[in-house]
């Protein structure tokens, strides 16, 4: 079991200490799975974060709020103020923390909280637990430096030197706010390969028993730290021997993971001093500059965010063009299809007109014959007539009758009829044999006429509904065509202004990349010519230190003979001398 120095009724809360994208989340899932309480109000995973951050949102908010009231935040890499925790801002915010804390654990006898805005404000959270009757313990984890780095400028799109710049603050500030409490330090690759010694070392060193330590927990954690959490990987070796980073990163690094190897050692600590105030000293310096690198590399950011918008609205004023000239395409080809349909239904409509004329003239001719047949039937009744000239009148009188058949033809049987009875007194044979034929000629006749006339009519009606059907037609796909050629002209004016307005944006892109790239220029220049600064200051002061050491040294040797010379004989012997001469001197009528 491991050993603990806190009463029975001790609460202890680990402090997951460490910097962003360095596996906290990760270690403070494993925690949560062995069994610590996590915060009742749970970060919620996103895509950056797939399996969770186990982070509390008032823990989050409460810390933004603090270095807020600082005047700084949690993407500041610079110290935070050391003042504010004796300001009134302090007194104001520890209620609100206690309060917090309450709403997250409760009564919890082993909490766990990660934030890695902790490691900046550790002198605040001591005060805290302590008000809060809670003992600290703190679980320091660390990633490599250029790891971490590379994740932010994937994730943030920082510049690759600010994420170097942000881990050093949080490992530098986690581990002196820490000194004095129960703590451990590993790193996310052996949590990563092998988190049961790893997770046994934490509990010998924080005093601490996982509740659920067994075998079906251990399933639980394998299936949880899965190689997908993480997405870029550097060789440790590689890091701590780049002569291109800077050293304070690497001898930083290289301390931490010897003491996640072997434990801390004392003597390392002083080191980790020095390197926290240079990085402090120097911050003021390259404060501004770093700001302005910032500042230019979101702008940067922004300008590339607005060419890839504006290369979207390229593509979609060029899918557009491209849509419009196809359907200009398609209303020409339909166009020529109705234009084709039209001519069809002209040829149509004038063959139909001529196969009706053809008909009507035949009609006609019939009809012709018809009215020679009626002649001739006409001659012959006067023929019979003539020769019985009582029935002359009724002759003349069915002459007429038959001149208005051709108007009247239900009246015409009946005349017919009359004439018969009429002609019958006086030549029975004769009109019978006439009535017969006469009757049987404008029976055959009126069904050919009304057949042919019928006929003629539906063809003359039907020709007339072709042509007010083409006519319609012809009207529509008039219109159409208009139509369609007011869209193709629209289409063709909007591609044309599509293809200006791409044209503006190009050139406005390119001159934005020329302009981000002279100030990239510039900036890169300023940065060197600062680096170059540092260098000459830092060789100067050390000339100064040793200038100022062999100064001492000449002042300790001056100083020596001057002693040796009031302590040696000679000068013992020769003080009553000295003593007259000086008296000699005083006197003001000794010669001169």
């Amino acid at each position: 079991m491991p050993r603990s120095d806190s009463p029975p009724d001790q609460r202890t809360a680990i402090l997951c200490l460490g910097m962003h994208r360095s596996g906290t989340s990760a270690t403070s899932g494993v925690m949560g799975l062995l069994g610590c309480d996590l915060p009742r109000t749970l970060m919620p995973a996103n895509p950056d974060n797939r399996k969770g951050y186990y982070e509390s949102i008032p823990i989050c908010q409460l810390n933004d709020a603090v270095l807020a009231s600082a005047g700084s935040s949690w993407d500041d890499w610079q110290a935070f103020n050391p003042g504010w925790i004796g300001s009134h801002r302090a007194e104001e915010f520890l209620p609100r923390g206690l309060s917090v804390l309450d709403e997250e654990f409760g009564d919890s006898g082993l909490p766990v909280m990660k934030d890695p805005r902790i490691c900046r404000l550790m002198p605040f959270w001591r005060r805290l637990l302590d008000d809060a009757g809670i003992e600290p313990a703190c679980l320091l984890i660390h990633r490599n430096p250029v790891e971490v780095a590379a994740s932010l400028e994937h994730r943030e799109g920082w510049p690759f030197a600010y994420g170097l710049l942000l881990w050093l603050r949080h490992v530098l500030d986690a581990e002196n706010g820490s000194r004095g409490l129960k703590r451990h330090v590993i790193s996310y690759d052996r949590l990563l390969g092998n988190w049961g010694a790893t997770m046994l070392a934490v509990q010998e060193a924080l005093g601490v028993s996982f509740p659920r330590w067994s075998e079906t927990v251990a399933t639980e954690v394998d299936e949880f730290l899965s190689t997908d959490l993480r997405n870029h990987r550097t060789d440790p070796h590689r890091v701590i021997g780049d002569p291109f980073l800077s050293s304070w990163v690497r001898d930083t690094y290289a301390i931490l993971e010897r003491w996640a190897d072997e434990g801390e050692a004392p003597g390392d600590r002083e080191t980790l001093d020095g390197i926290r105030a240079d990085f402090n000293a120097a911050a003021p310096m390259f404060g501004g500059l770093i700001r302005t690198a910032r500042k230019a590399s979101g702008e940067a950011a922004r300008l590339t965010a607005e060419g890839a918008r504006q290369a979207e609205t390229l593509a979609e004023l060029e899918r557009r063009a491209e849509e419009g000239e196809a359907r200009g395409a398609a209303a020409e080809k339909e166009t020529a299809g109705l234009r084709e349909t039209v001519a069809t239904l002209r040829q149509r409509h004038a063959e139909e007109a001529e196969a009706a004329t053809r008909a009507a003239e035949t009609l006609r001719h019939e009809k012709a014959q018809i009215e020679s047949a009626l002649i001739q039937r006409q001659h012959e009744t006067e023929d019979v007539g003539r020769q019985n000239a009582e029935n002359a009148a009724r002759v003349a009188d069915l002459e007429v009758s038959l001149a208005a058949l051709t108007a009247e033809r239900d009246r015409l049987a009946a005349e017919v009829g009359q004439v018969a009875r009429d002609a019958r007194l006086d030549r029975a044979r004769t009109e019978e044999r006439m009535r017969r034929e006469l009757a049987e000629t404008l029976a055959r006749t009126r069904v050919g006429m009304d057949a042919r006339i019928a006929a003629l009519e539906a063809d003359v009606t039907r020709a007339g509904e072709a042509t007010r059907e083409v006519a319609k037609r012809e009207t529509t796909n008039k219109a159409r065509i208009a139509a369609l050629e007011a869209d193709l002209s629209a289409a063709r004016q909007k591609a044309q202004a599509d293809a200006a307005g791409r044209r503006e944006l190009e050139d406005r892109l390119g001159r934005a990349r020329a302009e981000h790239e002279t100030r990239a220029e510039q900036l890169e220049r300023d940065l060197a010519t600062a680096r170059q600064e540092t260098l000459d200051n830092a060789a100067q002061r050390r000339r100064a230190a040793r200038a100022e050491e062999d100064q001492r040294r000449r002042n300790a040797a001056l100083h020596a003979r001057y002693r040796a010379i009031l302590e040696s004989r000679s000068w013992r012997v020769t003080a009553p001398l000295r003593r007259l001469a000086t008296w000699f001197r005083s006197q003001p009528d000794r010669p001169k």
